[in-house]
């Protein structure tokens, strides 16, 4: 398939494989995001230029890449939907993240109206823009992940979170959740106030890294992407309680790598996974991943889930479908 993607330029530049995310340099699920599709489709064409004149057929467009909280916000998106409009592949807006819910109504318009259909990360998502008063077609096509970056490794016994710091996060229950389990698991966390890239506003996600400093037996700042990576292979299970999140690489790579992952019942993100492991309070969590981990062994089933719709084979073979179905529906 000839395929271009257009996103920030900074998220498809192969050198952020090396990057450690902080301030002025972005990190998180974004990041590892475009690092599988590049490796996935190694001839794909990444651009951060609406009008450019070499986008192939099939056209990916990232929504970040419309600014929020901009005086010039409908102005930019007009622009970049006329220039939309003059090509004339299949135009795709891949929503992955809750940035379209977060647009003026006269920006959703504008936006949706210049491209063929919206793309879901997954039945949660699909749900959620289900919502919208606009009729586009909506497909499914689930994140590749790389399973030559996450593959099973011998377990330790570990609980790894790998997520930005912050109230949206749920850091504070994270937290609590570390101190509740028994001293035998050791707890890993991966990350900062400043993952993706901006300077922390809240001083309460300050004391939340202090907090972590204290709490989780290993703290990491920063770390690359491959470096993330080693060390989620080799922990035994992670572990997601976000309160907004639509979609979680982080969880996807730790489940490809086999390990088991532990949601709260709050969040319907994990809903259409069945071996993901749920609970209702930190107390439950603390008693259920104990209990798990008295046999640390991979999670073949839930694995198995997950690479029956995010292998790059997956991808592919969706993306394919979605584009033919785009053609029939004219």
């Amino acid at each position: 398939m000839k395929i271009s993607c257009i996103t920030r330029e900074d998220w498809f530049n192969k050198e952020t494989l090396k990057t450690k995310p902080g301030s002025g340099s972005g990190g998180g699920g974004i990041v590892t995001k475009y690092l599988s599709l590049m490796k996935c489709c190694p001839d794909i064409h990444f651009t951060s230029d609406f009008g450019d004149p070499n986008l192939r057929p099939i056209v990916l467009i990232e929504p970040l890449v419309i600014k929020l909280r901009s005086a010039k916000a409908m102005e930019t998106a007009l622009s970049k939907a006329e220039k939309l409009e003059s090509h004339t592949g299949v135009k795709l807006l891949w929503c992955e993240e809750q940035t379209v819910f977060r647009w003026d109504h006269e920006v959703q318009h504008v936006m949706f109206e210049a491209v063929d259909g919206l793309l879901a990360c997954n039945q949660y998502q699909k749900q959620l823009l289900e919502t919208l008063p606009f009729d586009k077609p909506i497909y499914t096509l689930y994140t590749p992940i790389d399973d030559e970056l996450y593959y099973p490794e011998p377990k330790k016994k570990q609980v790894i979170v790998a997520s930005k710091v912050g109230y949206q996060k749920n850091t504070a229950a994270i937290i609590e959740l570390f101190d509740a389990l028994s001293d035998d698991i050791r707890t890993v966390y991966i990350g900062s106030a400043e993952m993706w890239g901006g300077k922390s506003t809240y001083e309460y996600d300050k004391e939340f890294e202090k907090e972590l400093s204290r709490a989780a037996d290993t703290y990491i700042k920063s770390a690359s992407p491959v470096e993330t990576a080693e060390w989620i292979r080799k922990s035994a299970a992670g572990l997601n309680i976000s309160i907004y999140d639509v979609g979680s690489l982080f969880f996807l790579e730790t489940v490809m790598a086999g390990g088991d992952f532990f949601a709260w019942n709050y969040h319907p993100m994990f809903n259409e996974y069945q071996h993901v492991k749920r609970f209702d309070t930190v107390k439950d969590g603390a008693s259920l991943i104990t209990e798990t981990l008295e046999n640390v062994e991979p999670n073949t089933a839930l694995r198995d889930e997950v690479m029956a719709k995010h292998s790059f084979a997956s991808f592919k073979r969706q993306l394919g479908a979605i584009i033919q179905e785009v053609f029939v529906n004219g």
